[in-house]
């Protein structure tokens, strides 16, 4: 009896792996959960979410009446206008403005055409300097910039406000003149004993936007990769597997291909979804190099544990839910809609899954880190797809013939 001739690996993988592909491509499925839902999530979370970052406070606009030529009134213009974030467009008006009174600025606040506006009474300096708190009346809208005004606001009064007591208390005890006027400026002025060193932060910050994109990438890359799995377990229920191990392939062979067909999938769905965030959402991948070995080592990851899948499941439908329950899990503790802050076990946990490793490396890589500012993302994901690996070879084969 002639022995069968051996099919070459790379033979039989590559026409499994060719034949696999053009069956997901045909399969819509694979182009909905892998392109079209991610896609609509994504747009639907940043129209809600988006406007939530804090790198596009928009500027406010500021109407401040106090009495014309007032030195403390001087002070908090100075303050307002010295903030950064946001931006302030400063109004000045006096008490005899008709735009001044109580109704208008009202009115301008309600309308939206003033964001914030500031009533000092007339005799504020004085009253300060008499040891009193002048009653400052404030307007303002609910937006994230008006509340930052409104807590400028309420810092100077109160310093302005603890100064001028100190300096009656000084003055009571018959302090000269340059000493009283140290001591309420020392009081006035933040604390100066405490030192301020800025330093670079690591790469690694996303905005809201691309916490959304990378999330969501993440997310559905269990979800895509999960076909191969189910199509591997499929082939086992209806019978073609047996017959492909009866041909002359090596049993590793067709685990390999199905494997191959998951992480090809997945790289192509992770890329697009990338880009295509890019593109409509102004992100930027500063380091593509970085990016991209993150996107290879989160697929793989997700890939080896695919192999676990396929030794677990023993139908189609049980390969499905456990992929499902597995994305779903790793997405609400590695970030993919909310992050986990903290630094309790949870937060720990949260640290160590593939889905958060994925996101903090891909910020990294967006913020122009190299791969060795990329090492701890990187090593997780290796790490997760090594165990994943080795878990998978010590179950049992659930196709092999009893």
């Amino acid at each position: 009896m002639t022995p069968r001739r051996r099919v070459s690996d790379l033979t039989a993988i590559g026409a499994m792996v060719g034949s696999d592909l053009r069956q997901r491509l045909r399969d819509k499925s694979v182009v909905i959960f892998g392109l079209v839902v991610p896609f609509a999530l994504i747009l639907v979370m940043n129209a809600t979410f988006g406007g939530l970052n804090p790198e596009s406070i928009d500027p406010v606009s500021v109407t401040l009446v106090s009495a014309r030529d007032d030195p403390s009134a001087e002070g908090l213009a100075k303050a307002i206008e010295m903030l950064g974030a946001p931006r302030v467009k400063l109004t000045r008006l006096t008490p005899a403005d008709d735009n001044a009174q109580e109704s208008r600025l009202e009115q301008s606040v309600e309308s939206g055409r003033t964001d914030a506006a500031i009533v000092l009474p007339t005799d504020f300096t004085s009253s300060l300097m008499g040891g009193g708190r002048p009653a400052v009346t404030l307007h303002r809208r609910s937006g994230i910039g008006a509340v930052i005004v409104s807590y400028v606001v309420d810092g100077f009064v109160n310093r302005a406000t603890a100064a001028a007591r100190a300096a009656v208390v000084a003055g009571s005890q018959g302090l000269d003149p340059a000493t009283i006027a140290k001591v309420a400026q020392d009081t006035a002025s933040p604390a100066h004993d405490l030192a301020l060193e800025i330093r670079d932060a690591p790469p690694g910050q996303l905005s809201t936007s691309g916490m959304l994109v990378a999330g969501q990438a993440a997310f559905f890359m269990y979800f895509t990769i999960g076909f191969g799995v189910i199509a591997y377990v499929g082939e086992r229920e209806l019978g073609t597997l047996p017959r492909l191990r009866s041909s002359p392939i090596a049993r590793r062979t067709i685990v390999t291909a199905k494997v191959i067909v998951s992480f090809i999938l997945g790289l192509v769905a992770t890329s697009v979804l990338l880009a295509a965030g890019a593109l409509l959402f102004d992100l930027r991948y500063d380091n593509l190099v970085t990016v991209g070995a993150v996107v290879v080592a989160g697929v793989g990851a997700v890939s080896a544990l695919g192999l676990v899948m396929i030794r677990l499941a023993s139908t189609a439908d049980q390969a499905q839910m456990a992929t499902s329950v597995v994305g779903v899990v790793f997405g609400l503790l590695g970030g993919s809609f909310f992050q986990i802050t903290g630094t309790g076990l949870l937060a720990r946990i949260s640290d160590l899954t593939p889905t958060a490793a994925f996101i903090h490396g891909v910020g990294i890589g967006a913020d122009g880190g190299t791969i060795a500012d990329a090492a701890s993302p990187l090593l997780i994901l290796v790490g997760f797809g090594a165990a994943a690996a080795v878990v998978a070879s010590l179950l049992p084969d659930r196709s092999t013939p009893r």
